[in-house]
Order: structure tokens, then C-alpha cells, then sequence
């Protein structure tokens, strides 16, 4: 399969993947759990090693809420949504936070796949860059 097969999404779905993430930016992870169902596995282990999938929303909303703890002003931005396939989108994300002790800027994009079921996120995967989120997809670029 070919990087051909993804399709740019609707607008109406890249503003709900956008509004998700407006939610984690400014706090509100009650509105932001609401996107995902509740036995949603969140993995981002790929990209940081020491970290390991988190099951469920609770999980989930102890490792966001420690994100936005070790950071000052972390805000995180989908720049483009393509349909994968079967109910996955692959989501070009840039991020930027300064940390808290460090006053370190720091700026990077990441790729996430997202598999929806019953309209609700059941699983994000993070992946380092666009190629590696492609080929999890099953799409060579």
C-alpha cells in the first residue's frame, strides 16, 4: 500500500481533531476526555522511551496532567489529518513548551495515529516523524 491511499480529511473532522487539542491547551481535560472512549489507550513509548502505554481515562488524564505540570505554556497544534484508512487518521502535530526549571524552549512535530471507533478516539499511537507513523499504517512513503 502507498502514502497515495491517505486522504486529506474534511474540514469538519480536521476542526475536531483541532478542538481536542484546544482542549488539552488550555486545561480543560474533562472536554478532552470526552473525545476518547474510556478503555482509550494512549502510547507514546516510541517517541519517549521511558515512558509506557496508558490504559483507559484516568490513565490518561494522570499522564496529561503531568505533562502540563513539568511545563510552562506546553501547547499542542494538529497541523494536518490524513485518513489512513479504516477508521485511523495520521495526525502531523507541533508542540513547544518552555520548561519550568530549565526555561528551556523547546519545539518539535511528532506524528500520531489516531483509531476512532463509535466516533470516539479508542487509541493514539506517537510516533517521531511522518515515515514511521506511515509504515505503522501500513503505508510505505
Amino acid at each position: 500500500m502507498s502514502q497515495e491511499n491517505a486522504k486529506p480529511v474534511s474540514q469538519r473532522t480536521f476542526a475536531t481533531v483541532v478542538d481536542g487539542w484546544e482542549c488539552y491547551n488550555r486545561h480543560d481535560f474533562d472536554a478532552m476526555e470526552a473525545h476518547y472512549r474510556s478503555d482509550a489507550v494512549l502510547d507514546v513509548s516510541r517517541v519517549y522511551l521511558d515512558e509506557r502505554p496508558r490504559r483507559g481515562r484516568e490513565e490518561m488524564r494522570a499522564y496529561w496532567e503531568r505533562m502540563w505540570d513539568i511545563s510552562a505554556g506546553l501547547r499542542m497544534d494538529p497541523v494536518e489529518v490524513l485518513d489512513v484508512g479504516r477508521d485511523r487518521y495520521l495526525v502531523m502535530m507541533r508542540f513547544g513548551q518552555r520548561g519550568k526549571r530549565s526555561g528551556a524552549d523547546v519545539e518539535q512535530e511528532v506524528a500520531l495515529i489516531y483509531t476512532m471507533r463509535e466516533g470516539l478516539v479508542a487509541r493514539v499511537d506517537m510516533f517521531a516523524d511522518r515515515e514511521q507513523a506511515l509504515k505503522a499504517a501500513g503505508l510505505e512513503e
